[in-house]
């Protein structure tokens, strides 16, 4: 087996590894804490881990590093690490509107309605869901990668 398909499965298998330990952990303080909401789409509609991002982003990050790590102890794979680390850039920023989104819609769950409390917005609007994920695009754009023209119909190729 070649060693960069080797340290591929071995970050995969990492990652999933540390995921499947984690999550579990993550539920239970998300219950703790009172981040739950209930699962509308289940017969009798549980109460669920409202937030289920960061368990999730723990594994990726193990698997990614792991990678990462193999990638500097062995240097001829070193040629995407740049890549690499934009595109941790890029989720764990993702990861960072989620969470504000979700700690957001729980705002007005947990204040009543008097005062100033009646204001509050319940999670981030809809429109904003276009535009809170291009900043995270940057990372990438940055290092140039991915592909840079789309081919659209009846225009033809365009960078």
């Amino acid at each position: 087996m070649e060693p960069t398909t080797a340290a591929i499965i071995g970050s995969a298998c990492l990652s999933f590894a540390v995921s499947y330990l984690v999550i579990p952990y993550f539920i239970r303080y998300m219950h703790a804490t009172g981040i739950v909401g209930r699962d509308i789409m289940k017969p009798g509609k549980p109460v669920v881990a409202d937030m289920g991002g960061p368990g999730v982003v723990t594994g990726f990050l193990f698997g990614a590093f792991f990678y990462l790590a193999l990638t500097i102890l062995f240097p001829p794979r070193a040629s995407g690490m740049i890549y690499i680390l934009a595109a941790l850039c890029t989720i764990l920023i993702i990861t960072l509107i989620g969470i504000f989104d979700t700690l957001t819609a729980l705002m007005k769950q947990r204040e009543g309605s008097e005062g100033f409390e009646q204001y509050k917005k319940v999670g981030i609007p809809g429109w904003m869901y276009f535009f809170l994920p291009l900043p995270a695009a940057v990372p990438l754009v940055a290092v140039n990668a991915g592909v840079s023209h789309i081919a659209l119909p009846f225009m033809g190729r365009v960078e």
